[in-house]
């Protein structure tokens, strides 16, 4: 029969009940716990930094500028896929069908004009995103009372409008 006293102690045998998961059987120091306590209070100053700087808004150029990144890296990501997969099946059948070199063939015929296709319809919807966000920027400056600022368009058409009814300077 094995008595108490013969079994192996454990280092952390002193332990107090319910402290089993805790490593150390000393509580901190109070020159620890100060320490501890100033590193919270520092997380929580950093922390209301973060929060207040996350609040801050946003320019438009910097939204701009990733959301063009974005659409430009997903327009890639786009065309790739486009023409890989037509591209893939065609080999598929090149290989379970014996018709070399015809499946890759007309994987690419069907793949390219897809993703030429791809590049106009995303051309065409940035360009109109473009014009719908400019005219915000503008109606917003018109109701801050900010002055007009004549598009190129807009000062060319004036500029043939006067030239047409003979107020432009003379040549």
């Amino acid at each position: 029969m094995t008595h108490p006293q013969d079994e192996p102690q454990s280092p952390h045998s002193d332990r107090k009940a319910g402290h089993e998961d805790f490593p150390f059987s000393d509580p901190p120091s109070q020159q620890e716990y100060d320490e501890l306590n100033k590193s919270t209070l520092d997380l929580k100053k950093s922390n209301q930094v973060f929060k207040r700087a996350s609040k801050l808004p946003v320019s438009e150029s910097s939204k701009s500028t990733s959301n063009s990144w974005a659409r430009y890296s997903s327009l890639g990501l786009e065309m790739a896929a486009t023409l890989i997969l037509p591209i893939l099946g065609g080999l598929w059948l090149d290989k379970h069908y014996d018709m070399k070199p015809w499946g890759v063939v007309a994987g690419a015929g069907l793949g390219l004009p897809a993703s030429v296709y791809l590049v106009i319809a995303a051309a065409t919807r940035m360009n109109r995103d473009n014009d719908e966000a400019k005219a915000r920027r503008a109606k917003s400056a018109s109701a801050t009372g900010a002055p007009k600022q004549l598009s190129e368009a807009s000062h060319d058409a004036a500029h043939s409008e006067s030239e047409a009814s003979g107020e432009g300077s003379e040549s």
